[in-house]
């Protein structure tokens, strides 16, 4: 009678979460592969997520008595990780090139033009006659018909990029399977006339339509709109999407392929295709855009994802969007697991998964005030807006509050306009006469670029630095807790709510208190040109960038340091550097060119003719010889570095250094290996591998260096 009592009220337990085996192996899968990346490179914060997810696994194992939950945690925490490891180990077995060597590659059809040099990405790229990856490739000089399918030959040295530089991942990698950047002047480039592949030809001949009938600055947009690649179109408009929060417009992305499939969808019942010939047709279609589109993560997460939709339809069963969005993930991340760090790839799934969330709590508080579709509306952009916070702070520095009023306009519109251009461009396509029709999406690009343009002002625009990594987490659970998922009783829930806000908020000012750092630190950066940042025990601050190209904000966010103290060049910095130093509250700015009246604040000098100068913890000298720049010696905490202004030595050059500095503990030669004979080292870098110096930006990435007696270098990220 009592074993009958507790199995009764066993299965009146209310379960406290709505399960989705898909959705949480995704997000499991997820994290195994970020949290060993970070594990790897001894992140103690990732170590103690890693411990608490294990032991938050197990209690709710021993709370449900079954070892089902800690079991299905594990397995997915640990395949994500293992597949993290294989796609790395293939990276890794990419060779590395320390001299010239012969190349051979195949144009693809990215090709971007600059004011002095043409970048383009190379696939089938040989290199003394072994297949390697791709090369992206800077030409310089005059280059002329240069088209997709051209293979070039030519002698360069290859640079194998780290994946990882200062916490942020090269994306090109996963995008475009780019290993390696060369340059090469165009005189010394032979160019073969080679083939387009398929994909090639269909994306030439929608751009060949397009401009027919299109204004220019239209087309490149309305190309972007249909296959995502962004490559020509203006800056200012560019900038308009990119401030005004529509950016997402031209990134193929589930807006595109939701309107596209709901077009399939309208057809094929019109037509009153078989159920199951319906699915064939859609997926097929939708398979053959993701092809054309190069299968960009976003494309194929919203096409898995509208295939399930269509089948849960077509065969009776509820339409589960949390199952779809993990189907989605594990399909791309067992594709390539690297995707678990790019930005394009996380945005689209951390929108869709704030949407299914948050978007029915949010509508059911909105309708309280607002009509019900503006409710929904609204309620989507905030949704969306949460889900891709913690991306857009990371990657593209400041959120425009208008941004939600110009979604409010320009979404309805834009899956109007569409609709239409699908249709009037594949008409256009097949019966080329017709390309008339393409100006009448003309003025709907027209209508989206003003307003883009008109919500573009930043006026109520807030700057963003990377969200602290728990607040992540925190902002993720409490979207959990808030959402229909989590089934928990009114004041549980309130209870649980109150305690995640106030664990945000500790997070919150706990992101504000800056690192302090307890050892001499020696950054090498390498960005538009090599740069050092230098932190001294006592905490002062310097940053050394000698050509004013220096603009890795990324960097000062990754090691949290919120000032630059002083800043050293050879020449005055341009307008925009200069904002960026001040907007990092750099106190003094010092540059060779300067009068000798004119110092920065705090800086004093020594001497007339030999040009040393101090600032708080750091003396430093800058040399020339005959009216060259040669570089700039720094010292500080016992520890000397001279880095180089690279350039041709002359034989005077050398002799002056020889003379003048008697030995480093280290040497920046950046590109000029004639430094390692002009000045005696401890240890010596460089920006290309090579066999006389210790180190290489190529071969380690941005590279932090400490001297414990013994100097350690690691890549950052």
């Amino acid at each position: 009678m009592k074993e009958n009592i507790v199995a009764t009220k066993d299965k009146n337990i209310r379960p406290i979460l709505h399960f989705r085996p898909l959705f949480f192996f995704f997000l499991l899968l997820l994290a195994g592969v970020i949290f060993v990346r970070r594990a790897f490179v001894g992140d103690v914060l990732y170590i103690i997520l890693t411990i608490s997810i294990f032991v938050i696994s197990l209690l709710f194992a021993i709370h449900k008595r079954s070892a089902f939950v800690f079991l299905f945690c594990a397995f997915a925490f640990v395949l994500g990780g293992g597949i993290y490891c294989l796609s790395i180990i293939s990276y890794n077995n990419q060779p590395n090139f320390a001299t010239t060597v012969s190349v051979v590659g195949r144009v693809k059809d990215d090709i971007a033009y600059y004011d002095n040099k043409t970048c383009v990405t190379l696939d089938n790229v040989k290199i003394d006659g072994k297949g390697v990856s791709n090369i992206y490739l800077s030409i310089s000089g005059d280059v002329e018909d240069l088209k997709t399918g051209d293979v070039l030959v030519f002698e360069t040295k290859p640079i194998k990029e780290p994946l990882f530089n200062l916490g942020s991942f090269r994306n090109n990698y996963v995008r475009e399977g780019v290993v390696y950047s060369a340059s090469v002047n165009i005189s010394k480039v032979k160019i073969v006339e080679g083939n387009l592949k398929f994909d090639e030809s269909i994306r030439k001949a929608i751009k060949d339509t397009l401009f027919s009938a299109m204004s220019e600055e239209n087309a490149y947009v309305a190309y972007a709109v249909l296959t995502g690649e962004k490559p020509g179109i203006e800056s200012d408009i560019y900038n308009n999407y990119k401030q005004s929060g529509m950016l997402h417009i031209l990134t193929v992305s589930g807006l595109h392929v939701g309107v596209f499939a709901s077009c399939i969808a309208f057809i094929l019942k019109k037509i009153k295709a078989k159920r199951w010939l319906n699915f064939l047709i859609t997926a097929v279609i939708l398979i053959f855009y993701c092809f054309v589109c190069g299968f960009a993560p976003s494309v194929v997460r919203a096409t898995v994802m509208s295939l399930v939709l269509v089948l849960s339809v077509l065969s009776g069963k509820e339409y589960d969007f949390l199952s779809s969005i993990g189907l989605a993930g594990i399909v791309l991340l067992f594709i390539n697991p690297l995707y678990a760090f790019d930005a394009g790839f996380l945005m689209s799934f951390f929108c869709v998964i704030f949407i299914a969330l948050l978007h029915k709590p949010f509508t059911r508080l909105l309708s309280k005030f607002l009509p019900n579709k503006i409710s929904q509306l609204l309620a989507m952009t905030l949704c969306t807006m949460i889900g891709t916070l913690p991306f857009l702070a990371s990657f593209y520095g400041n959120f425009n509050f208008l941004s939600i009023f110009a979604n409010l306009f320009a979404v309805p519109f834009f899956s109007f306009v569409f609709i239409v251009f699908l249709a009037v461009t594949i008409i256009s396509l097949i019966l080329p006469f017709m390309n008339f029709l393409l100006v009448l999406i003309d003025g709907g690009f027209y209508v989206l670029n003003f307003i883009a343009g008109f919500y573009s002002n930043n006026f109520l625009s807030i700057p963003l630095s990377p969200l602290y990594e728990p607040i992540s987490f925190v902002i993720f659970l409490l979207s959990l807790c808030i959402s229909d998922f989590v089934m928990l009783k009114g004041k549980v829930k309130v209870i649980i709510t109150s305690a995640l806000i106030c664990v945000l908020c500790v997070c919150s000012v706990l992101s504000l208190v800056p690192n302090r750092n307890r050892e001499s630190e020696v950054y090498y950066l390498n960005s538009y040109s090599t740069s050092i940042y230098l932190k001294s025990k006592s905490g002062d601050s310097m940053i050394i960038d000698l050509e004013n190209k220096m603009s890795k904000s990324n960097f000062f966010d990754f090691v949290r340091y919120k000032d630059i103290g002083c800043h050293l060049s050879f020449s005055a910095p341009n307008e925009k550097y200069e904002d960026f130093l001040r907007n990092r509250g750099a106190k003094s700015s010092l540059y060779f060119e300067k009068t000798q009246e004119d110092f920065g604040k705090g800086i004093t000098r020594e001497g007339k003719t030999n040009k040393k100068y101090s600032y708080n913890s750091f003396e430093y000298c800058f040399y020339e010889n005959e009216g060259n720049y040669l570089g700039v010696e720094v010292n500080f905490d016992n520890l000397s570095i001279f880095f180089a202004k690279s350039h041709n030595l002359s034989y005077n050059d050398i002799v002056k250094l020889k003379t003048s500095i008697e030995k480093v503990d280290l040497l920046f030669a950046n590109t000029n290996l004639q430094y390692l004979s002009a000045i005696k080292c401890e240890k010596s870098f460089a920006v290309f591998e090579n066999k006389k110096t210790n180190y290489s930006y190529s071969g380690f990435g941005d590279m932090k260096i400490t001297k414990n007696e013994i100097i350690t270098v690691r890549s950052i990220g």
